[in-house]
């Protein structure tokens, strides 16, 4: 180097519950401000696809529901969602049903599945470790006058509008 130094890049965190859509949120400010995002589900995930002994050990610890808003909203978000079998789409039985009962809007498939993971008893878990390994985190960034506290039950576009401001300035 010609002794120059670098300056940190701009680190944006959207803690959360599992499954609280943080990665359509961060969708926003990587659109609108071309920030790169990283989830920390997306080491694990392609892991448990590769079949690796990390991915298996990953997929025993989701199963057991310890993996690292309102809880009862979130259970009940999380427990009716649905995929098409055949492309993915998501959908929910109560909430985000296709315009077609039965029929994915996408495709025009019929089967849906569900995540095995996807039950009452390991979102509580899984929320119960969130919070419990979120908490110092948030605290300290409280702490340091780092933290905007974000609605995240709120429209995907409300939500990109509170935390434009604060990307913004982060992101210069």
């Amino acid at each position: 180097m010609n002794g120059s130094t670098l300056a940190p890049p701009a680190v944006v965190t959207l803690p959360g519950p599992p499954d609280a859509g943080m990665e359509t949120r961060a969708r926003l400010p990587e659109n609108d401000f071309g920030l790169i995002r990283l989830f920390a589900g997306d080491l694990p995930r392609a892991a448990m696809q590769a079949g690796t002994p990390a991915g298996r050990a990953a997929k025993e610890t989701a199963k057991a529901g310890s993996l690292a808003v309102d809880d009862a909203a979130m259970i009940d978000r999380v427990s009716g969602r649905l995929a098409c079998a055949t492309c993915g789409k998501g959908c929910h039985d109560r909430f985000r049903l296709p315009a077609k009962a039965g029929v994915c809007a996408r495709c025009g498939g019929a089967a849906f599945n569900r995540r095995a993971d996807d039950t009452a008893g390991t979102l509580r878990a899984r929320l119960r470790a969130c919070h419990a390994q979120t908490a110092p985190m948030i605290a300290h960034c409280g702490k340091r006058g780092l933290l905007k506290r974000v609605d995240a039950m709120a429209p995907v576009a409300d939500i990109g509008k509170t935390l434009a401001p604060g990307v913004a300035r982060v992101a210069q």
